[in-house]
């Protein structure tokens, strides 16, 4: 063992305590950089975007998806706009015979492509009116078909009963594009001889 003297042993002992400190503070320093980039790592990995692959199979779901959920709405959206210009015609009936009966005369309704005269086709539109003129207009029909055999005009009478053309009366809409033998898409408005209008389903043609 080598013995110095007391002054170079107290410079050793100063020297091998900075020594000590340095060695801690650099340690101290790695830890901190190491954790600091093993946190910007995971958070790197928590922000990270789609690969190519997994865009490529989302697309591809989202095409099977709409591929069976669009031809639903259409179904949807159809049967929605035939029920509403069913209730549209059942709507016009009922009013001309309600308002024959409140006045005690006749009451009509036609197509009318205009709103003022009995011209043009169901398709395109119809009013109620009497001898004092226009009670209500109603507007076209969206993309549908009508079928009323030939009949352009009703007259209800003053008991409310329909008085022209004898016999019941059938307005058939069809909606454009029916496929043949879907169920339920097509509507039937039967006004029969008392005025009365009932509506039913039926399958394309």
């Amino acid at each position: 063992m080598i013995l110095l003297p007391m002054g170079a042993q107290h410079c050793c002992l100063r020297w091998s305590a900075v020594v000590d400190r340095l060695s801690c503070g650099t340690w101290i320093y790695r830890l901190g950089s190491a954790k600091k980039r093993y946190m910007k790592e995971n958070r790197l990995k928590s922000v990270r975007g789609f690969t190519l692959i997994e865009l490529m199979i989302t697309l591809v779901i989202a095409a099977i998806v709409l591929t069976f959920a669009i031809p639903s709405f259409q179904t949807v959206f159809q049967n929605n706009r035939l029920a509403t210009q069913a209730n549209e015609l059942v709507t016009a009936m009922n009013l001309a015979r309600s308002e024959a009966i409140k006045t005690g005369q006749p009451v009509s309704v036609c197509a009318s492509s205009n709103g003022t005269a009995c011209v043009g086709t169901w398709v395109q539109g119809w009013r109620v009116f009497n001898a004092a003129g226009t009670i209500r207009v109603f507007t076209a029909m969206n993309d549908m078909a009508a079928n009323s055999g030939g009949v352009t005009t009703l007259v209800f009478s003053g008991q409310g009963a329909k008085a022209i053309p004898n016999g019941v009366v059938s307005f058939v809409l069809t909606p454009q594009g029916c496929i043949s033998g879907t169920v339920n898409r097509m509507r039937t408005i039967s006004i029969s001889n008392t005025g009365r209008a009932n509506v039913s389903t039926g399958n394309c043609p």
